[in-house]
């Protein structure tokens, strides 16, 4: 009997143990060594089952845990920032691209262009100005001009109707070659038919 007394003194002994951290009771089993408080998870040891209670090492659950949580913040906010520089690095390479490439398309352009050109030069082509450059203007100094830029087949025709509305010996139409529309940019054969009709 003596030893059953014992024995539930021991267990009355244990269960009114209390965390040294809150004050709230701790129910070690017989044969453990350590617990962790039910209330604020302090970690009390014991290294003499018959003491009530010596701390060897406390553990702050609480503190690990916010800790942990602090450095999964970081982390995450690492992650976004290279995420962010990822993006933003990407947009900077559209940037470039949408600048670089306009300009690779204008020089190829340009170079096509002076190649195409040269070419037609080669070729005997010529140009002349649009056909609204020359509109108003006296036949006889186009006449002239054309003749210097080597069209070799110019007509004129005289619409004798100058009057008070009407310049005399200004351009009211001129062809080459059939057109009538031509541009700046038309690239005509010297023998071309040049036709001016003026006032």
């Amino acid at each position: 009997m003596g030893r059953l007394r014992d024995a539930i003194e021991r267990i009355n002994e244990l269960d009114a143990m209390k965390c040294p951290e809150c004050g709230a009771q701790i129910n070690f089993q017989e044969d453990q060594e350590f617990c962790y408080c039910s209330y604020c998870g302090t970690q009390v040891y014991r290294t003499n089952k018959n003491e009530k209670r010596i701390i060897i090492h406390k553990i702050d659950d609480a503190k690990i845990k916010k800790e942990e949580t602090k450095r999964e913040i970081e982390i995450e906010k690492l992650r976004h920032a290279e995420r962010e520089s990822k993006r933003n690095n990407i947009m900077l390479m559209t940037m470039i691209g949408l600048m670089i490439v306009p300009s690779i398309m204008l020089f190829f352009c340009n170079t096509v262009s002076e190649y195409s050109k040269k070419h037609k030069y080669e070729q005997g082509l010529i140009k002349a100005e649009s056909y609204e450059d020359y509109i108003g203007k006296n036949y006889e100094v186009v006449v002239s001009e054309l003749h210097e830029l080597g069209f070799e087949n110019i007509e004129t025709y005289d619409l004798n109707d100058s009057g008070f509305f009407t310049k005399e010996d200004s351009i009211e139409s001129i062809s080459i070659g059939g057109n009538t529309k031509f541009s700046s940019d038309t690239w005509f054969n010297p023998s071309d038919k040049v036709i001016i009709s003026y006032h």
